[in-house]
């Protein structure tokens, strides 16, 4: 049986690149399990469809999110599990259980922010959905419901 791909399919960055943009990320995807995640602010970090993901206990409920500071990009969480809340290091921001800025250090004097821009700087969320033990995550905007 022959296969439909070439070998440019396996080895090709380009190709991985579509395949992560229009599959992955559309996708309900497994980012790890629930037991892991049973502390407060405990936290796991992924690569989901080459985006780096937080999934993070927020008074108990999983929530995931990009792991980028909006301000510089750095991540909010940079080992693979711990227990910490979200507070970006490189500058101190910190962001509340929804993803938006909660503190900005020296705020007022160094970046003087109007409300509108304010509440722009958030962490975007993605979706989650707990199945027993396993926790899956989906990067698109409108995800398809975990059943199909």
């Amino acid at each position: 049986m022959q296969s439909a791909l070439t070998v440019a399919h396996y080895i090709d960055p380009a190709i991985f690149e579509r395949e992560q943009r229009t599959v992955f990320r559309r996708l309900w995807l497994f980012a790890g399990m629930r037991s892991a995640l049973a502390d407060p602010n405990a936290f796991i970090t992924r690569s989901i469809g080459g985006l780096p993901v937080l999934l993070q206990n927020c008074d108990g409920q999983i929530r995931a999110f990009a792991n980028q500071c909006p301000h510089r990009l750095m991540p909010i969480q940079s080992e693979p599990f711990g227990q910490a809340r979200m507070v970006c290091p490189y500058h101190g921001w910190t962001f509340d259980h929804d993803g938006a800025v909660k503190a900005i250090p020296s705020e007022a004097r160094l970046y003087q922010y109007d409300d509108a821009e304010r509440q722009s700087l958030c962490l975007p969320r993605y979706a989650v959905e707990e199945v027993g033990d396993l926790v899956f995550v989906n990067l698109a905007s409108e995800p398809m419901p975990i059943e199909q």
